[in-house]
């Protein structure tokens, strides 16, 4: 079941994951665009080795 960004905060707070709202939660996945590439690449690299 695909989850968008709304979906995706509904499904963590009664986890008790976190308490962010849709805007602030699309900030901090568009601030961490170039973390995820890195993290996504050293992923790939050892997966290769």
């Amino acid at each position: 079941m695909p989850l968008g960004v709304g979906g995706d905060s509904s499904v963590a707070n009664p986890a008790n994951w976190t308490d962010i709202s849709d805007v602030a939660l699309l900030k901090r996945l568009r601030n961490s665009a170039e973390w995820l590439r890195l993290l996504c690449i050293e992923m790939l690299r050892e997966n290769i080795a």
